[in-house]
């Protein structure tokens, strides 16, 4: 919560200014590291189920979405100050 309640503040402080401000807080990514771990690997179904969207997320999800809001086209969404 702390990294959420900073990001509002640092939008709300430089949006004036033209700067946007994200964060990207992945949940449970479908990573070797996660797969090579049986505790959590053997979860991985369950724990989809009880989500929103009802499937965990992959590597390139999140490596889109950090390629979107790092591009120009992100900054083109939003009005001029």
């Amino acid at each position: 919560m702390g990294v959420i309640g900073l990001t509002r503040g640092m939008a709300a402080d430089l949006g004036p200014y033209g700067i946007t401000v994200n964060a990207v807080s992945p949940s449970l990514t479908r990573t070797p590291g996660v797969l090579e771990n049986p505790a959590i690997s053997n979860m991985l179904e369950g724990i989809a189920q009880v989500q929103a969207i009802k499937r965990i997320a992959l590597p390139q999800d999140i490596t889109a979405l950090v390629l979107f809001l790092a591009s120009h086209g992100q900054s083109s969404l939003q009005g001029k100050p």
